[in-house]
């Protein structure tokens, strides 16, 4: 990923990345503060290199009645996942 952030953006997803819950084979993060989708993006890509879990989850508020909804894995195919609830994605989505 190759979004250009400011140190104060990149400062500010470490609290995202810290309060995240990970138990070894699951990480998730559930966020209920609006978040702008390109720093999302660059918080979860950073949680998923700083951990070693087999499937990630995050739900973040994208607007005020809007919550979005992220799977990723390292491994395991996930796509189904989002696929059943309306969304796209890829394998390790």
């Amino acid at each position: 990923m190759n979004l250009d952030f400011s140190d104060e953006d990149k400062k500010s997803v470490e609290p995202f990345i810290e309060d995240a819950k990970f138990d070894g084979k699951l990480a998730y993060k559930i966020n209920d503060e609006i978040m702008d989708m390109d720093i999302y993006r660059y918080a979860t890509e950073q949680f998923v290199q700083r951990n070693d879990a087999e499937v990630y989850i995050f739900a973040v508020k994208k607007e005020e009645e809007m919550i979005r909804v992220g799977f990723r894995s390292k491994q395991i195919d996930v796509s189904g996942i989002a696929t059943h609830f309306g969304g796209g994605g890829h394998k390790l989505s």
